[in-house]
């Protein structure tokens, strides 16, 4: 993280005619919806973990499971409704790269 906070210090003073602002505000959001995301999941996780036998394998693949589907779905309602452009764009490149 520090040698992305360098970097990117050294960019701005190269190149001044980027944007900086509309970056580091959504790289604000994606933090943000990031970190709801990891509270989604690991909430799910407990209560999973209450739920499951986590002494067997299929108990331990399911949690797994379910925590992969959260993360999926979590962070991509918050991406959402914070309006974040970039998994927008990703998401239509992976829709494309399927419709082949």
């Amino acid at each position: 993280m520090i040698q992305f906070v360098l970097l990117l210090a050294f960019l701005k003073k190269k190149i001044e005619i980027l944007d900086f602002k509309k970056t580091y505000k959504s790289i604000l959001k994606i933090l943000v919806a990031t970190l709801l995301m990891g509270i989604v999941v690991y909430i799910g996780l407990q209560v999973s973990a209450m739920l499951l036998p986590m002494d067997k394998v299929l108990g331990i693949l399911l949690q797994i499971l379910i925590a992969v589907i959260l993360s999926i779905l979590s962070y991509g309602f918050w991406s959402w409704l914070l309006k974040c452009k970039e998994p927008r764009v990703i998401w239509s490149s992976v829709l494309t790269q399927f419709k082949k």
